[in-house]
């Protein structure tokens, strides 16, 4: 969860820095290797991946994977919007490529989110026989 967290931070600062030099400079920054590979995530993901023993079948992180899943996709759904809002051609790649990142975010969150639940379907009183 904390390699999750740290991505998000990263993005973050990565999102602040292009917003500082659209204000100061007035002009949108050309799409670049930092954001252009959405895979960057995925690739991270992978080689931190969460194990069954690093959630321990706390039911609380199930909750914190569903909100951070939904939390992405509300993302995904405001870069889109951004995008078809500004005219810009560099304003509109660079908010098309943050909402594909934020949909590779929400499905390797689904897919975790799913994993764990499975594997705790008894201690949430759910039995699928």
């Amino acid at each position: 969860m904390e390699s999750l967290a740290e991505m998000e931070k990263e993005h973050a600062e990565l999102l602040q820095g292009r917003y500082t030099a659209l204000k100061e400079k007035g002009e949108w920054l050309p799409l670049t290797e930092d954001i252009k590979g959405g895979s960057i995530f995925q690739q991270r993901f992978e080689a931190e991946k969460t194990t069954k023993a690093d959630l321990e079948s706390d039911l609380s992180d199930i909750t914190i994977l569903r909100m951070a899943y939904l939390i992405e996709n509300d993302l995904a759904e405001f870069y889109k919007k951004a995008a078809s809002d500004v005219e810009n051609p560099e304003g509109k790649r660079l908010f098309l490529t943050l909402s594909n990142w934020e949909i590779e975010h929400k499905n390797a969150l689904y897919k975790l989110y799913q994993d764990h639940f499975h594997d705790n379907w008894f201690d949430a009183g759910f039995s699928p026989f």
